[in-house]
């Protein structure tokens, strides 16, 4: 499948008493809370890049920091445990 586009609708992984529920969540628009996290640090990152004031730049460094803390432990959950 080299250079080919992904078929991002093949639902073979998911458990298949799961998949009409993920399909209908997908089709509503749901983005679980973990993806938005994930956006949000991209989106501060981006603005810190163009910020030149120190006082801004530190307020938006310290919203990375506790978004991301936020987040891994949101996906701490997924982790397999030994």
């Amino acid at each position: 499948g080299y250079g080919k586009p992904l078929n991002l609708d093949d639902d073979r992984h998911v458990p298949p008493k799961y998949r009409m529920a993920f399909r209908m969540l997908k089709n509503a628009g749901y983005t679980p809370p973990e993806v938005e996290m994930i956006k949000r640090v991209a989106q501060i990152r981006s603005e810190l890049e163009s910020e030149r004031s120190g006082m801004k730049r530190e307020s938006l460094q310290a919203e990375i920091r506790a978004t991301q803390q936020k987040l891994d432990v949101a996906l701490d959950k997924f982790k397999p445990r030994a």
